[in-house]
């Protein structure tokens, strides 16, 4: 069984960032750990756990072999001096422990093994460059070795902002963006030594090419899922009635180099590939949530207004029992996909689009414009809205077309 235990924040300013997450999303902090290394607080949301980090002082050999032993280890994004804050640590706990550490040393990844000591992990350097893996063979909610929970009177003094959180999220998926042409072999290698099996979005998927999205976008996405004991589809789909099933890898790629593609200017402003962004789904009922997010200062990108005009999003909002009015005010996409299994069951040519994801972006959180953050609810739906962007894309060609005749009458 695999799950992601917590997502590491490497950031310049833990204050403001935890403002951010508190304020925004409803984040509060469980645990922290002070020493004159580092700062960390670990942050919890529903069932998922934030751990932020902020360097205080370059360490020396000494401090590196105290801090080690004493419990969960010490991470830095950048080696000698903080450069760019980034989302660069995914931290696994695994049930079958010994038997992925053993496949993981024949891959030359390991940076540090501690799978003999009292608290078991090894550090993994990932497939793609500037992310890591902690993999511990225990999972950890309220805190982490070496951390000290939050008292009471602590946790209120710090938790002063008075905001409505986000209903009970979950990570639904986490998002890399690597070079052009490297998608298989990062696949290929959790495959091999992390038991992570390749995740289809759509029926006609090519397995050497995945998603490619052409017009005006330049971007080719593939999938791959950690299954749990709990899945019991293929598909990887989250049951929203359970806490436990399957979280999956995004890996976008642009498909030409020097593209104007968000994916491109992600690795320019990135110096490099990492973590682009973490989907958090939530059970309760989209619109609400987001609401509440942007009562509480939460900034999203919104497309202009042209894509609720578009027929076939007009279609789909209803057929999904939402409301267009809503879905334009608060800048929800949605995306439609056709129900498989009842065509097949039918026999018929006709496609049933009667599963949805509905789905927002954040603002850039770091000043970097690079990590961000998507909300989004899944009705059915197993793919990652590529119909949306080419809808994006029509709606954008359009707002210029209508801003031009403006001008020109």
């Amino acid at each position: 069984m695999w799950c992601i235990n917590h997502l590491e924040w490497c950031v310049t300013d833990i204050e403001c960032t935890e403002r951010l997450l508190e304020s925004h999303f409803g984040y509060r902090v469980i645990a922290e750990r002070v020493n004159e290394l580092v700062v960390q607080r670990l942050l919890a949301l529903g069932d998922t756990r934030l751990l932020l980090t902020q360097r205080r002082a370059g360490p020396s050999e000494k401090q590196r072999r105290q801090d080690t032993i004493k419990g969960y280890p010490t991470l830095f994004c950048c080696r000698y001096s903080h450069c760019r804050d980034s989302v660069f640590n995914v931290v696994l706990s695994v049930s079958d422990f010994e038997a992925v550490v053993q496949r993981l040393r024949s891959s030359d990844r390991i940076l540090v093994d501690s799978s003999q000591d009292v608290f078991k992990y090894v550090i993994i350097k990932a497939p793609c460059e500037n992310v890591i893996h902690v993999i511990m063979e225990q999972r950890f909610r309220d805190s982490l070795p070496g951390f000290h929970p939050i008292k009471k009177e602590r946790m209120e003094s710090i938790h002063s902002v008075d905001n409505e959180a986000v209903v009970d999220p979950y990570i639904d998926h986490v998002t890399y963006v690597v070079p052009k042409g490297e998608s298989l072999k990062v696949i290929d290698w959790y495959t091999k030594y992390l038991g992570m099996k390749r995740f289809f979005v759509q029926p006609n998927e090519l397995e050497s090419k995945g998603v490619e999205i052409n017009d005006h976008v330049g971007l080719r996405l593939m999938v791959g899922e950690w299954l749990t004991s709990w899945s019991c589809r293929e598909v990887g789909v989250r049951d929203p009635n359970t806490k436990s099933s399957s979280v999956m890898l995004v890996l976008a790629e642009p498909l030409e180099e020097n593209s104007n593609s968000h994916v491109q200017k992600f690795l320019n402003n990135n110096d490099g590939p990492g973590i682009q962004h973490v989907g958090l789904a939530v059970r309760s009922k989209i619109s609400n949530v987001v609401s509440k997010m942007i009562k509480n200062g939460c900034n999203f990108q919104k497309p202009p207004p042209t894509y609720y005009q578009l027929p076939s999003k007009i279609i789909e909002i209803k057929q999904s029992g939402e409301d267009l009015d809503t879905f334009s005010k608060l800048g929800l996409l949605i995306d439609s996909e056709a129900d498989i299994e009842k065509e097949t069951s039918q026999n018929s040519n006709e496609k049933n689009f009667d599963k949805f994801l509905i789905q927002i972006f954040t603002k850039p959180l770091f000043k970097e414009d690079t990590f961000f953050i998507e909300v989004l609810q899944r009705k059915g739906a197993r793919g990652f809205g590529s119909g949306n962007i080419a809808a994006l894309a029509e709606s954008i060609i359009l707002y210029n077309k209508e801003i031009e005749e403006t001008q020109i009458s």
